[in-house]
């Protein structure tokens, strides 16, 4: 059977459940279901998060009407 690990760099893998212990003694950390959870849903609300901040500075740069172009609409 493979188990889930978290290697000590960051990235995601898995390896057979014979090798467990020494890749916790390197540094891996095993991933249970819920850590995997949690860390997608801190990734996805990071993501939500810079994507509604990108929002609202790129609309602070819309292109913007002086009056006399709005005043030229209206005639």
């Amino acid at each position: 059977m493979l188990v889930r690990i978290m290697a000590p760099d960051g990235t995601l893998g898995n390896i057979p459940e014979e090798q467990v212990e020494a890749a916790v003694l390197a540094g891996a950390k095993v991933m249970s279901k819920q850590d995997l959870k949690d860390m997608y849903q801190s990734v996805f609300m990071a993501h939500t998060l810079v994507t509604e901040q990108k929002k609202k500075v790129l609309a602070k740069f819309q292109p913007r009407q002086s009056m006399r172009q709005k005043m030229r609409k209206r005639k």
